[in-house]
């Protein structure tokens, strides 16, 4: 299961960002569905990306959670005429829980190849 924590978290908070988007006014506009849409692709790439324990590519997921974090809050600060409202705050806190929790959450390296053998 540790194996794909990473990607739970990243679900989880694509979740909890479509919720925080309709709870907030009892609907989801067209911003806040690119916002969730933006949630759902960071889950997607957490998933997908390997687990590499190399320096740099470790973080790899977590750097990817914060960087499409971000844009999804920049989507939604163009969308409110570059104004921070207080759904959008929520958001903030919403990515910032998700990036550190796929940071925090445990990196299970991806096996080692099989050797061939030789001839």
């Amino acid at each position: 299961m540790s194996a794909y924590m990473k990607g739970v978290v990243a679900v989880v908070g694509a979740v909890v960002m479509a919720i925080a988007a309709a709870w907030t006014d009892d609907k989801i506009t067209n911003p806040e569905w690119v916002q969730v849409a933006i949630a759902g692709f960071t889950a997607f790439q957490v998933y997908i990306t390997a687990n590499l324990g190399l320096p740099l590519w470790s973080y790899s997921k977590s750097i990817t959670a914060a960087a499409l974090g971000g844009l999804g809050l920049l989507a939604g600060y163009l969308a409110n005429g570059q104004k921070m409202a207080g759904s959008l705050w929520l958001n903030v806190a919403i990515a910032a829980f998700v990036a550190a929790g796929v940071w925090l959450a445990p990196n299970e390296p991806a096996p080692a190849p099989v050797p061939r053998p030789v001839r």
